[in-house]
């Protein structure tokens, strides 16, 4: 009797192994590391008013969902909003991202909400913690390349700072305080992604 079922258990478990490790192989094939290049704005308080920001990121995707580190410097120049260099602040977040659309097809067409937590570095004053929230498209441009487009708002908490300053109206020295309270980011960026 035992000698009897040797072939169909052994056929049993071959069926089993044959579905699962294709499964677990598409699994590791839908789990895609990329790098990306942003460049766009990333506007202070103010909507319309155009702060130049630039920013690298990597992260990978797995089925639906992305998770993303992105490294982000926003200018400080009060006049033309173009200095990335001394009094720029560096934004370093985690998005997770959601994607609705197929994961399939040529070309690849997506839209995704985004949720952002992090930190925001504005030597001299004192780091900040952020939250976000954001809105987005990806459309691929080639196999492993996409370009990605997104429009969100990254919330600095700040807190209260008394520093040194010109005070109006005769410039004199003396000190001003910051008040702490959220401080919108209103971003809009596009970005090259290469998927690895």
């Amino acid at each position: 009797m035992m000698i009897r079922l040797r072939p169909a258990l052994s056929l049993v478990l071959c069926s089993l192994a044959a579905s699962v490790v294709p499964a677990a192989a598409q699994e590791r094939s839908e789990k895609r590391p990329f790098v990306q290049a942003e460049a766009g704005a990333l506007n202070p308080n103010e909507v319309v008013q155009a702060t130049l920001a630039f920013g690298l990121a990597g992260g990978f995707d797995w089925r639906r969902y992305s998770l993303v580190v992105h490294l982000t410097r926003q200018s400080q120049n009060r006049n033309s909003g173009s200095d990335l260099t001394s009094d720029a602040r560096t934004f370093a977040t985690l998005s997770f991202e959601r994607r609705f659309g197929s994961p399939h097809g040529w070309p690849l067409r997506q839209a995704f909400v985004r949720l952002d937590i992090g930190a925001v570095f504005r030597s001299p004053f004192k780091t900040a913690f952020v939250t976000g929230l954001g809105l987005g498209w990806r459309q691929s441009l080639m196999p492993h390349l996409r370009l990605v487009g997104t429009l969100f708002d990254d919330v600095a908490w700040l807190s209260e700072e008394t520093f040194a300053c010109a005070v109006p109206p005769f410039g004199y020295p003396g000190s001003c305080r910051m008040r702490s309270g959220p401080q919108h980011n209103f971003g809009g960026t596009a970005a090259l992604q290469l998927h690895l």
